[in-house]
């Protein structure tokens, strides 16, 4: 480890330094200037308390971006959403370090667990700091057709797309990947992405959310969750979630699943499936 390597909370003005480690580890996202990765560091969905970069000489030579969030069965968990390290330093302990500072943060937040998803190329790193794999996920999709309609006198859905700030009631995860609901929520609210947000209760009770969103007439993705008292209705939640994309005259629409949770998707239709390119990796606290 360099003996001037300094963990702090992240700046808008690192996006400088950061850019040049975007191009080199998230050439996939296609980012060219300092503006478009201050938008990734902005929004609903991002917290400063959640944000640490790596300081070499002066120079930020990486980040992480991680966050908390409720689970009905583990309890409060810590997400990893992003971690990145200049190609040029990386293998000399810059990325561990991040780490185990984004865990003591979590730790105090009395998280349970942190999970994060891993390339498989990145997936040795992860073992290295003790983190494991944990199931998979699926890739599922369907002509929006396919979907069946599906009504109900006791459940009552409601558009909120006029949305501000992510509600607390949505920052969670039962039957959805940790992460993803919230994810795709927040690039709704934040204008990123046209899309819409379903709301779903019963007796005035939220039961669970929707989010689905348009890729530019390449088809749809979509998440779909439900708290504890609402997984009787997981089939119909799920199925008006992405029955949505036919507004849109998508002619696909896909999600990314737990492979645990498969069989309550598969009771809504015969879904195309591939398994996911990510691993899910966790490590209890």
């Amino acid at each position: 480890m360099y003996v001037m390597l300094k963990i702090r909370n992240g700046r808008l003005e690192d996006c400088v330094d950061l850019l040049t480690v975007y191009m080199g580890t998230h050439w996939e996202k296609g980012l060219t200037t300092v503006e478009e990765v201050k938008d990734l560091h902005r929004g609903s969905n991002f917290f400063r308390w959640g944000w640490l970069v790596a300081e070499i000489d002066n120079r930020v030579v990486g980040e992480i971006i991680f966050r908390t969030e409720r689970n009905p069965r583990t309890g409060k968990l810590g997400l990893i959403r992003d971690i990145g390290v200049d190609v040029r330093y990386q293998k000399q302990s810059v990325g561990k370090a991040l780490t185990r500072a984004a865990e003591e943060i979590l730790r105090e937040k009395e998280v349970s667990r942190i999970i994060a998803d891993s390339p498989p190329e990145a997936y040795n790193f992860w073992m290295k700091i003790n983190y494991f794999s944990r199931g998979e996920l699926v890739r599922i999709q369907c002509n929006p057709k396919d979907v069946p309609s599906r009504r109900s006198r006791i459940v009552k859905t409601c558009e909120v797309n006029d949305l501000q700030s992510m509600p607390r009631s949505m920052r969670f995860s039962n039957i959805s990947h940790p992460g993803l609901l919230v994810d795709t929520a927040s690039s709704i609210i934040d204008g990123k992405k046209k899309g819409s947000i379903l709301r779903f209760t019963t007796d005035d009770e939220c039961i669970g959310f929707g989010a689905i969103i348009s890729n530019n007439g390449s088809g749809s993705e979509f998440i779909a969750d439900v708290t504890p008292s609402g997984e009787d209705y997981a089939d119909l939640i799920i199925a008006k979630t992405a029955k949505f994309a036919s507004k849109w005259k998508s002619k696909n629409v896909a999600s990314r699943i737990p492979k645990d949770q498969l069989s309550r998707f598969m009771e809504v239709t015969d879904w195309s499936l591939e398994t996911d390119r990510q691993i899910p990796v966790t490590r209890l606290m």
